[in-house]
């Protein structure tokens, strides 16, 4: 794109409120990218004991101890990541929302110092990265957190 070029957007929220608008160059579209990604957040939860993992959450870090993690439904979240990281000592199951799957396995144990990211697929868990190693690299926030990038 050069830094003439005009690009009309439209982006609309879950409401179906929407803002359309004209971009007119790269440094205009770069500070909408920019206060977008500043603006999200991930949600970071860091627990000891079971938790029932929300749609929401974003990055799970077990602190200690020997606990499961309980994975919401994968059904109508397609494309959701959700990423493990077992920081403590203790082994951490993720366990796969009733009959769902992780990678075609109901559970999944994370032993010390050992972290996943998973994926949504529509209807199960896919293992998309783990202990570094992946198919894709993720987001900052995550990255960071598993010591990533």
């Amino acid at each position: 794109m050069s830094n003439n070029t005009v690009t009309r957007f439209t982006w609309t929220d879950d409401s179906g409120s929407g803002l359309d608008g004209t971009i007119i160059n790269n440094a205009q579209l770069q500070a909408i990218f920019d206060a977008v990604d500043g603006a999200i957040t991930p949600v970071v939860q860091v627990k000891t004991s079971n938790y029932t993992v929300l749609i929401t959450d974003d990055l799970l870090i077990a602190n200690s101890g020997t606990f499961t993690f309980t994975l919401p439904t994968a059904v109508g979240h397609d494309g959701k990541e959700l990423a493990f990281v077992n920081r403590g000592t203790g082994s951490v199951t993720v366990d796969g929302n009733g009959t769902e799957t992780i990678d075609g396995d109901l559970t999944v144990l994370l032993n010390d110092g050992k972290a996943i990211v998973i994926r949504s697929d529509g209807a199960n868990w896919v293992i998309v990265a783990k202990n570094g190693g992946g198919t894709f690299l993720p987001s900052n926030a995550v990255g960071i957190a598993m010591g990533l990038v």
